[in-house]
């Protein structure tokens, strides 16, 4: 990850510019943001200090997941069209210096550990993005982000494709989809039954098949 990442949001009359940065100082890493209207002068903010660099890009990973769930755009993705670029003189002035490689690359099991944390949240483009960094490439990102969804769902076990007249069924909402996009949609509404694990419930997908599926990727329907 580098040390910064640029966000810029602009609907309406609002116009603004969100800048997260990573800086280090002997072993610790600080993380701060800055924010306000695009070529105005930026209000700074403190997010943190850490013991590692990898501690600190995951509280930047957090800050970042947060803008953009508000509409907020990464100047350097695909999805951007302007005005801002790295190299504007304007933003080069709120920028933290970027080193000519990045230190303490994660380990492995870090790195498990924070992109299937990502992924719970849902924030599955930057846990690829993540994972783009630490193994630099994208198609070993893919492959990476692929198996660790893999992992974390359920594997399904032969069970009965129709409802126990005798148990007591109820509807649920589907409130995370991710990995089970082939029998689920977020947002719609499904059949479950209890499950002896306070953890799982079963729930009949759109394929009308039982599934075993987590809890918390469901909420009771009113």
């Amino acid at each position: 990850m580098k040390n910064n990442t640029v966000l810029h949001y602009k609907k309406g009359s609002s116009d603004k510019v969100y800048i997260v940065s990573i800086t280090q100082a002997g072993s610790a890493c600080e993380v701060t943001a800055k924010n306000g209207r695009i070529y105005k002068k930026m209000q700074s903010h403190d997010k943190g200090v850490f013991n590692s660099r990898s501690q600190a890009e995951t509280q930047a990973q957090t800050v970042i997941a947060s803008k953009k769930k508000k509409g907020y755009v990464d100047i350097e993705s695909v999805a951007y069209d302007g005005p801002l670029t790295p190299t504007d003189s304007w933003l080069k002035t709120w920028l933290a210096p970027e080193p000519a490689n990045v230190i303490d690359p994660m380990s492995p099991e870090e790195l498990e550990a924070e992109v299937k944390k990502l992924l719970k949240l849902g924030y599955k483009d930057d846990a690829l993005a993540l994972a783009t960094d630490e193994l630099g490439g994208e198609k070993q990102a893919e492959d990476y982000i692929k198996k660790a969804i893999d992992e974390m769902t359920p594997k399904a076990k032969p069970v009965p494709n129709t409802p126990d007249p005798n148990t007591k069924d109820w509807e649920v909402t589907c409130i995370n989809a991710l990995g089970m996009e082939d029998g689920f949609d977020e947002g719609m509404t499904y059949i479950a039954e209890a499950h002896a694990d306070d953890d799982m419930v079963y729930v009949w997908d759109r394929n009308g098949e039982k599934r075993e599926c987590f809890k918390e990727r469901f909420e009771k329907s009113a």
